[in-house]
């Protein structure tokens, strides 16, 4: 491994009440140093500002209205990278703070500069700290957790695993909490359905912001060919042993036969959808065999897309089974369905170096 993401949850960094739990914050800066000390570039994501935000107020509880949650984020923030920077100075590692939002993956144009912007920090050997930036993130485009922005980071850095650090050891069969019989997985090969609802449902205690987030986590990051770990709090000072295969700790996820390029990823996982293309039975089949899509295929086609939008590919009953970035906009791709009979039938409406397939 050259570089890995390493996520950290709230719970782990900010106390009962809002206070920063700055022992946890040196354990894990130390096992850092000593990754770094190992020739790894390392990239943290992470969690609490919302929750440090609240403890600096002296609020009894998080508010649940957005501008107050957004102003706990705005303090707490500061609050949590002093903690980081302080920890970080002991080891003499430079750390910086790098905020983003959704549709800072979403554009290629702002993710292409965000992974210029991680390249010369991995280069001057500072560790980048990550966290949405909550506030000013709109509710209706959040993230929603730390765990799915850490798998977008990983595909964004090109690192080779992502660490969930958690309260808990890992995935089971069921609950751990109220069924006694569950069992722990230790290895994921492939994420299915069976795999899907060991997850729980979002009112489930282990569900709730936290197995199914990691779930969702797991099939971006084994889907662009890299592993996940999920990694319990517990054992902090073993995670530089664990991350060097001295140790088996936590549930690892295999990465898939995929492995897609930086690109492909980026179009299937990251970018904002514009529109969709809907194609027959034979433009389906070529495009699935890595071949571009032609307009003799289109059917037909909704949304606003331009040249250069990525658009989901459907067949004629709505199934998606690829996304592309599309060389015209939709009143051109109808114009060229109209006519597929000319020589405007050649032209490539999605090259196949552009397509990526569903799973």
């Amino acid at each position: 491994m050259k570089r890995i993401v390493i996520k950290i949850g709230s719970s782990s960094l900010v106390k009962t009440g809002g206070k920063i739990n700055n022992e946890f914050i040196y354990t894990l800066v130390s096992e850092i140093a000593k990754m770094i000390r190992g020739g790894l570039d390392v990239c943290v994501v992470t969690s609490g500002a919302v929750a440090s935000g609240v403890g600096k107020l002296g609020l009894s509880e998080k508010p649940k209205s957005l501008d107050k949650k957004q102003a706990c984020a705005a303090i707490g923030q500061m609050n949590l990278m002093q903690a980081y920077e302080q920890a970080f100075d002991v080891f003499d590692i430079k750390c910086a703070q790098i905020l983003v939002n959704h549709d800072d993956f979403g554009n290629r144009d702002r993710t292409e500069r965000m992974t210029d912007t991680f390249k010369r920090l991995f280069f001057y050997g500072v560790v980048p700290v990550v966290n949405e930036n909550d506030a000013l993130a709109v509710e209706e485009i959040k993230f929603g957790d730390n765990d799915t922005l850490s798998a977008l980071v990983t595909i964004v850095t090109e690192s080779d695993l992502l660490v969930l650090i958690s309260d808990i050891d890992g995935l089971y069969t069921a609950n751990p909490h109220s069924d006694k019989t569950a069992e722990f997985i230790s290895r994921v090969g492939k994420i299915d359905e069976t795999i899907e609802k060991m997850a729980g449902t979002s009112d489930s205690s282990v569900g709730t912001g936290g197995m199914i987030t990691k779930i969702k986590a797991a099939e971006i990051v084994t889907g662009f060919g890299k592993k996940m770990l999920i990694f319990n709090k517990s054992g902090i000072n073993s995670l530089y042993d664990v991350v060097c295969g001295k140790e088996e700790k936590g549930t690892l996820f295999e990465p898939t036969e995929r492995n897609l390029s930086v690109k492909k990823a980026w179009i299937y996982f990251c970018a904002n959808v514009k529109g969709r293309i809907y194609v027959d039975k034979g433009a389906e089949k070529a495009v699935k065999e890595r071949k571009s899509l032609l307009p003799v295929g289109i059917t037909g086609s909704e949304g606003g897309f331009s040249a250069g939008d990525v658009v989901e590919l459907a067949s004629e009953d709505g199934n998606v089974f690829a996304k592309g970035i599309v060389n015209y906009s939709r009143e051109e791709t109808g114009i060229f369905n109209e006519y597929s009979k000319t020589p405007n039938s050649k032209r490539v409406v999605v090259h196949a170096d552009n397509i990526a397939l569903s799973f």
